[in-house]
C-alpha cells in the first residue's frame, strides 16, 4: 500500500511511505518542495522512482527492486535487503545487511558499510531525468564523489578481512533514464571518473559506426540484418520480465489518463 502525507502535513513533517508494494512501477514526479522523509519497506519486484528531493530515505527489507532517488539532503540508509539496484545522490550513505545488489551513487562522504554485507557492486551514479540539473543546483552533491572509497565497519570478527564490495567494470556502465522522463541520450549533467567517461564515449562511437555500417549494406544484406534484428527483438519482447514491466507501465498510463484536469 502507498501512503503520502506531502499534500497535507507541514513541510518539516512530510513523509512518503511505500510499504509492501509487490510487482508495480511507482513514479513520484519531481516537485520543487522537499519532502522530509521517505520509508520504503517490504517491497518486492517493484520499480520505484522518487524524483522529488527528500531529507532522508530508508530502504528496508526490500527484495528484487529497482529504486531511483532524487537528491537526498541528509542520509540514505539501506538495510536488510537483497537483489536491489539503487541509483541515488545522497550526502551520507549507510549500508547494513545488504546482499547481491548494485549501488550507483554520488556522495561527498565515504559510504559506510556497517554489518553483514556481501556481493555489492559499486558504481558512480548514472541517473538522469529532466529536472535533475535544477535539483543539483539546490542540492550540490556531484563535486566530490567518494563512491569508490567505502568505510568498512563491523563488530563481527568473522568478517575481518572480507571485502563485501567490488567496483563495477566501466565497460558495462550505461545511462539510466527514468520512465517517461527524457529522450535517449548517452550523456549526464554531472562529472564522471575518466574511465566511465571514456566508456560512454566508446558507446557513442559504436552507435556512429553502426549507422555507417547500415549505410554500406546492399539490399540483400540489409534484409538479412533486418531478419536477425526482428528475431532477436521478438525474443526480447516475449520475455516474462518485460511483459510484466509493460503491464505496469500501462497501469501508470491509465491512471494518469483518468485523472481529472483542472
Amino acid at each position: 500500500e502507498r501512503v503520502c502525507s506531502s499534500d497535507l502535513a507541514p513541510l518539516r513533517y512530510q513523509i512518503t511511505v511505500l510499504d509492501q508494494v509487490p510487482r508495480q512501477t511507482i513514479l513520484l514526479e519531481a516537485r520543487e518542495t522537499q519532502i522530509s522523509h521517505a520509508f520504503i519497506r517490504k517491497c518486492r519486484d517493484t520499480t520505484i522512482s522518487l524524483l522529488t528531493p527528500h531529507r532522508s530515505v530508508v530502504i528496508e527489507r526490500c527484495y528484487s527492486c529497482e529504486i531511483s532517488l532524487a537528491p537526498v539532503d541528509s542520509c540514505l540508509v539501506i538495510k536488510k535487503s537483497e537483489n536491489l539496484t539503487v541509483r541515488c545522490f545522497a550526502r551520507k550513505v549507510i549500508i547494513y545487511s545488504l546482499k547481491n545488489s548494485k549501488l550507483f551513487i554520488s556522495t561527498p562522504t565515504q559510504p559506510l558499510f556497517v554489518y553483514n554485507n556481501s556481493n555489492i557492486q559499486l558504481s558512480p551514479v548514472n541517473l538522469h531525468y529532466p529536472s535533475l540539473e535544477k535539483q543539483l543546483v539546490t542540492y550540490p552533491m556531484t563535486g566530490i564523489n567518494l563512491w569508490d572509497h567505502p568505510l568498512l565497519l563491523s563488530t563481527d570478527t568473522s568478517q575481518i578481512g572480507a571485502v563485501p564490495y567490488r567496483l563495477i567494470d566501466p565497460t558495462s556502465f550505461t545511462v539510466s533514464l527514468t520512465p517517461f522522463s527524457t529522450p535517449l541520450k548517452l550523456s549526464l549533467p554531472y562529472p564522471l571518473p575518466r574511465k566511465f567517461r571514456e566508456a560512454l564515449a566508446d558507446q557513442k562511437n559504436g552507435m556512429r559506426e553502426w549507422d555507417k555500417l547500415q549505410g554500406t549494406l546492399n539490399s540483400s544484406e540489409e534484409f538479412a540484418l533486418k531478419q536477425v534484428l526482428d528475431e532477436t527483438f521478438t525474443d526480447y519482447l516475449s520475455s516474462e520480465k518485460l511483459i510484466s514491466n509493460i503491464q505496469q507501465i500501462y497501469t501508470i498510463i491509465d491512471k494518469h489518463s483518468n485523472e481529472p484536469s483542472y
